[in-house]
């Protein structure tokens, strides 16, 4: 079945006065060198069938990718949410495994890792699209 895709990390879904929705840095890691085209569902795979480490199975709360808004490609990083502490500190040991055929880098994620400023990604409207080049 599909799992529903939350936005977490300072995204879309940080609402107005800033409180961090159900986003809990202890509990998630920051993912690096994603296949560009990887889905949601794949890194939700990858967790549950390291069976080396029975602590991550099935205990992933959120899957948060980061696509390029102009192409809708990933940009081969993403975030995954666990339902414990354990499971994420866990599962930086699988950092540099194979998924699709690319090690993935799998770290903590700093407690503050947007700036206030940059964290409504652009919904507001208020800055001017990417391309404006005139400084």
């Amino acid at each position: 079945g599909k799992h529903i895709m939350v936005d977490f990390a300072g995204a879309k879904s940080s609402n107005k006065d800033g409180a961090a929705v159900q986003y809990d840095p202890t509990m998630s890691v920051f993912l690096g060198n994603l296949p560009l085209d990887v889905e949601e569902e794949k890194i939700i795979e990858f967790f549950n069938s390291a069976d080396q480490f029975p602590q991550v199975q099935n205990q992933i709360e959120a899957v948060r990718v980061v696509h390029d808004k102009a192409t809708g490609l990933g940009k081969g990083f993403g975030y995954v949410l666990f339902k414990n502490k354990n499971a994420a500190k866990c599962a930086l040991s699988l950092s540099d495994e194979l998924l699709q055929e690319r090690r993935v880098r799998i770290m903590k994620v700093k407690a503050n890792p947007v700036p206030t400023k940059m964290a409504a990604g652009g919904s507001g409207g208020s800055r001017p699209p990417p391309g404006n080049e005139d400084k």
